[in-house]
């Protein structure tokens, strides 16, 4: 009988790492590798129990709470939480909690409710969650559609370096007896904000003076910023957070619905963000053909001319059905020329244009405008031996429930 052959142990590893690998991984397999012998459940365990979704189905979240009462040492592995609280809270959910509380290094955390008044789930669940996200482990946040969410509450979240605010949330500020712990406030690095939730962004601040004892949230070392807009009033607010931070490496700002005017932005990136902002994002939906397609984006890029470190910039138009997309507008010139200008953009490597049209019934003329566009609007990006630029254009009917693809032009070199 030959002996058997074993694989040392870094080669296991490396195979049960292949498996695991991508955005899903290669769960059925680990599954088959975990059962293969006692020595792979462990290696096979870091990665099915990595990320835990709690369910909603009664069946499963019973299930779920009997595995971790019968094998509480599962939670060591969970690093990411997600968790849609419901209404009524049974006994499952808070078992779950309690073992994660106890047992678990959670480092990301996801919650998200249905609209529901943070005082009306049960004292006990309330509680769990702010245990859990006050976890010195816990680096990520993602909190969406809770009303009334206490906003000191992520003052004690003090490793927290993402946040992301989402849906309809809605914060309440602290109360004038509360004192916040400047010590103790996180210091982020990455900040993502959604359409709705400004007013908790303002909060947070402290903007206005809205509460006792100074803002809730330390944006001063930020180097990566995402804000959707959806109302001309918020660009205030985003400009008044852009002057206090001083490591801005990475912008991304969606304007959707509503013409916005970028008035002031390029001011306010001038003040510090110019030394290290590195990439440059903005996305706009354009529902009339009245108003400046960049919504003023040239005269505020202006404002960092000569003294920048801007290595990409990507302009994404989405152009509604119903309107057209004003290619005749010299702010398409003035945006070719401000960015090919000597020294203007030193560290500039890459830029791309990307526009995309939706009609309701068909695309009339907006392929020959876009022909157009690349001809008379862009000579000198075209040209460039500096500058990777890259210029796409892609049209759908909408006619249909789903959108059917028309036509795409890409001028890539």
């Amino acid at each position: 009988m030959e002996p058997r052959t074993t694989l040392p142990f870094d080669i296991l590893v490396s195979i049960i790492d292949l498996f695991a690998g991508g955005d899903d991984g290669d769960i059925s397999s680990l599954q088959c590798l975990s059962q293969a012998c006692k020595f792979m459940v462990p290696l096979c365990r870091k990665h099915l129990f990595s990320s835990l979704h709690i369910p909603s189905s009664k069946s499963k979240l019973e299930d779920l709470s009997e595995l971790l009462s019968k094998n509480p040492d599962i939670a060591h592995y969970v690093k990411s939480l997600h968790y849609v609280v419901y209404i009524p809270i049974g006994d499952h959910e808070l078992n779950i909690l309690d073992v994660l509380k106890e047992f678990s290094p959670l480092q990301s955390i996801e919650l998200q409710s249905l609209a529901t008044q943070w005082d009306d789930f049960p004292e006990s669940i309330r509680s769990s969650l702010v245990f859990l996200i006050h976890l010195p482990t816990v680096v990520r946040l993602s909190m969406q559609s809770f009303k009334g969410f206490p906003a000191i509450a992520l003052s004690r979240c003090s490793n927290l370096v993402d946040l992301q605010l989402r849906g309809r949330l809605q914060m309440a500020p602290p109360e004038v007896n509360q004192v916040i712990q400047r010590n103790k406030i996180p210091t982020l690095f990455s900040l993502s904000v959604g359409a709705t939730t400004f007013d908790c962004l303002a909060i947070l601040l402290n903007c206005g003076g809205r509460h006792a004892g100074g803002s809730i949230i330390d944006v001063s070392r930020l180097q990566r910023a995402s804000f959707d807009v959806d109302s001309p009033g918020h660009i205030g607010l985003i400009i008044e957070f852009i002057k206090v931070t001083t490591r801005l490496e990475y912008f991304n700002l969606t304007l959707d619905s509503k013409p916005v005017e970028l008035t002031g932005l390029g001011a306010s990136l001038a003040m510090n963000a110019y030394q290290t902002l590195k990439s440059l994002e903005l996305r706009i939906t354009i529902v009339g053909d009245d108003y400046d397609p960049l919504c003023g984006l040239s005269p505020e890029l202006r404002f960092l001319a000569r003294t920048n470190v801007l290595e990409k910039l990507e302009l994404q138009l989405m152009v509604r059905g119903g309107v057209s997309c004003k290619t005749q507008s010299k702010d398409w010139s003035t945006f070719d020329s401000l960015l090919t200008q000597s020294g203007g953009f030193p560290m500039l490597h890459r830029v791309s244009v990307h526009i995309l049209w939706r009609a309701q019934c068909e695309i009339v003329d907006d392929e020959s405008r876009w022909e157009n566009l690349q001809a008379d609007k862009f000579p000198r990006l075209m040209e460039s031996k500096a500058v990777e630029f890259d210029l796409s254009a892609e049209g759908y009917k909408c006619c249909s429930v789903r959108p059917s693809y028309v036509y795409a032009t890409s001028n890539y070199k």
